[in-house]
């Protein structure tokens, strides 16, 4: 492979030894955000927009529903329900959980990161042998 020194950044980029690399994550990210935009529009919100179902079907369900969780419902977000939401003991608990495992994936991708970097590219690998 030649020398990208004075090539533009972007070619640079593509032409590295680390290039496969970075197409694979380029196009896994194309992807993830393609999905994630068909999915804004594929997933149903509430049982009452959901296109897929008829009329019968629909009322059953609402029916369902309103039998499973009798006085309790959660459809809106005003500053009462937000008010509600924060005073959950829950969402303090998951909270310390979910953090500490947070701190180890970053200190994990760190430790990746700084590794991966101190293997030899295959120009140095090519040049040995």
């Amino acid at each position: 492979m030649e020398d990208c020194a004075g090539k533009e950044p972007l070619l640079k980029f593509f032409t590295s030894s680390r290039a496969d690399f970075y197409r694979i994550f380029i196009i896994e990210g194309l992807l993830t955000f393609v999905v994630g935009i068909i999915a804004k529009f594929w997933i149903v919100d509430w049982l009452e927009t959901a296109k897929f179902l008829n009329n019968e079907e629909r009322a059953l369900l609402i029916a369902q529903q309103a039998a499973d969780s009798g006085d309790a419902t959660m459809n809106r977000l005003d500053k009462a329900a937000t008010k509600r939401i924060m005073k959950d003991w829950k969402i303090y608990v998951s909270s310390t959980w979910f953090l500490p495992r947070l701190l180890l994936l970053t200190l994990a991708i760190r430790l990746a990161r700084s590794c991966i970097s101190e293997l030899p590219t295959q120009d140095e690998l090519f040049q040995k042998s």
